[in-house]
């Protein structure tokens, strides 16, 4: 869905900027994702991350082992002649909420991590937005677009901004 938007996006910014002058307009690509990946400060949003998902796979865990154990015992008294209907209906629903809360539990969690990853990942693509903003004014063009893997089937070399961006952002050229 969002490699169909920004195609788009680009047919519609192609399309309007080939009307308004054909000879003038210079379009340059970068490959966002790649210079996102090559920041100094990648490494540790990768990091925070997977230390929060990791806390939060643990909690998980925790909390379906006590299900498992309850559910064990459950059925372990389930076979005794001594227990009552009423006391299995309570352990039922006991076994009824903590799954509930398991699962909520898991879908809270993936909601906060993929927050935190946009908070975390939200400032470097700025800095990035930042550094293309100030090469295409330095090289003069018009737009600079994000050339998505598999979005394009050809794009000119010499309109790859990517070592300038780079340059811009102190990330050594590849």
């Amino acid at each position: 869905m969002k490699t169909m938007m920004r195609a788009l996006l680009l047919a519609f910014v192609l399309f309007a900027a080939q009307n308004y002058t054909e000879a003038q307009t210079r379009i340059g690509y970068i490959y966002g994702d790649s210079l996102l990946k090559e920041l100094p400060e990648y490494d540790s949003v990768v990091t925070k991350v997977n230390n929060l998902s990791e806390k939060y796979s643990r909690q998980l865990e925790t909390m379906q082992a006590d299900l498992r154990a309850k559910y064990a015992d459950y059925e372990r008294r389930k076979k005794d002649p001594d227990v009552t209907k009423l006391f299995l209906e309570v352990a039922e629903g006991e076994l009824n909420d903590l799954q509930t809360r398991i699962q909520t539990f898991g879908q809270n969690a993936q909601k906060e991590l993929a927050q935190y990853e946009s908070d975390l990942v939200t400032p470097l693509v700025e800095k990035v937005k930042t550094a293309c903003a100030d090469v295409s004014k330095e090289m003069k063009y018009d737009y600079v677009i994000d050339a998505a893997p598999g979005l394009f089937w050809h794009m000119s070399e010499k309109d790859n901004l990517m070592n300038a961006v780079r340059k811009k952002l102190g990330i050594s050229a590849k």
